[in-house]
């Protein structure tokens, strides 16, 4: 069970990578594409959807932790309100879209 997790997240993340070897900057991943690049691949190709998906939420864990907060709200809201955000403003970054949705939702651990 273990090792088919951990097969499954390498194999999202050689997607990922690959998926996204057309943007001009890939330092940034994801994080640094204007939501209409990223709208236009997350509606238009399933493969590229889940990838999209597993980043976002992978992206949300890691501001989770560092922050020591969490959220009741569940990964298909979080990903609806990114991905609302990023239709609402297509000139906006990718990270920028997740960011609001991190802002919107966390909150401190007891």
């Amino acid at each position: 069970m273990k090792n088919t997790l951990i097969a499954k997240v390498i194999i999202i993340l050689f997607l990922s990578f690959s998926a996204h070897s057309k943007q001009f900057n890939i330092i940034g991943g994801w994080g640094s594409t204007d939501c209409g690049e990223v709208l236009k691949d997350y509606d238009n190709s399933e493969v590229l959807n889940i990838v999209i998906q597993s980043y976002l939420n992978g992206v949300l864990t890691g501001m989770f932790i560092e922050s020591s907060t969490g959220t009741t709200a569940s990964s298909s809201a979080l990903e609806l309100n990114t991905i609302n955000y990023c239709r609402a403003n297509p000139l906006d970054t990718f990270i920028q879209a997740i960011k609001k949705t991190f802002y919107k939702v966390a909150k401190p651990r007891i």
